[in-house]
């Protein structure tokens, strides 16, 4: 435990999930580079857990300890049995575990459904019903299924937690709003420009700091922008590999490392 103080149609866009070294800036509309202007749309677990509201529960995070990545969509507080069926996916739960009585595993029980219903991670306050800590097999049923479990040593005021929690979502949210109007911004310029497929293809890399390569139906490279020096690494094995990759709708990760959109 640790303490927390591509399958594309023609003129579809692949975006390889490498970094891309940014070329000479060109005239035009402003696409900045790189990382540091990629905007998720909500924060991570650790992110929340960084909270000074949080953090003043000294939480100490005792199962999944890799998935603090994960994204955060809403705070939520519950007490009760049977909350699961009251989630939507992504929630940072809190509680108290005092309404789940002492029947042996009940812990273990709700870990299993809260983490069936997608939630981000699990915060429990000890103190009221879990003084001496999580019971071992709470941990054990959160490390199975992949879902963090944080222990709060002292005590907080939940109220407070979901305002800081609820504001880090808000905001990052607006965040990505500002990024795509930009996005539609630039690319609306580019074509009322008449921009070619290299200059679009350009900037699309230089906004999201990644290769980007354009195909045909066939998985066959017509452009690709982004990989100075590194277009042997980029394009080997291709077809195949872009016949490989799945992703579900116009837009999406393949959860291989491949943004494809249509």
């Amino acid at each position: 435990m640790e303490r927390v103080n591509d399958r594309t149609p023609i003129g579809h866009a692949t975006g390889a999930h490498e970094p891309a070294t940014p070329g000479p800036r060109k005239p035009g509309p402003d696409t900045t580079a790189a990382s540091d202007r990629v905007v998720r749309y909500a924060p991570t677990v650790a992110e929340c857990l960084a909270l000074p509201e949080l953090a003043a529960g000294a939480p100490v995070v005792v199962a999944a300890m890799d998935h603090l990545d994960r994204p955060v969509r809403w705070p939520h507080v519950g007490e009760v049995p049977g909350l699961g069926r009251l989630l939507r996916g992504g929630e940072l739960v809190l509680t108290t575990g005092i309404g789940l009585g002492d029947q042996p595993g009940a812990m273990a029980g709700w870990i299993q459904e809260l983490a069936q219903a997608g939630a981000a991670a699990l915060v429990v306050e000890l103190g009221v019903r879990f003084a001496g800590g999580l019971p071992g097999g709470a941990k054990q049923a959160a490390a199975r299924a992949g879902l963090p479990l944080v222990e709060l040593h002292q005590e907080v005021a939940f109220v407070g937690v979901t305002e800081a929690v609820h504001a880090l979502v808000v905001d990052a949210q607006v965040r990505q709003l500002l990024l795509s109007d930009e996005v539609h911004r630039v690319f609306t310029q580019l074509s009322v420009d008449g921009a070619g497929t290299a200059a679009v293809l350009g900037h699309a890399t230089r906004m999201t700091g990644y290769p980007v390569v354009l195909e045909n139906l066939a998985h066959q490279v017509l452009e690709y922008a982004g990989a100075p020096g590194r277009d042997q690494e980029l394009l080997e094995a291709w077809e195949g590999r872009s016949r490989a990759a799945r992703a579900t709708g116009r837009t999406g990760w393949t959860g291989t490392g491949w943004l494809l959109t249509t």
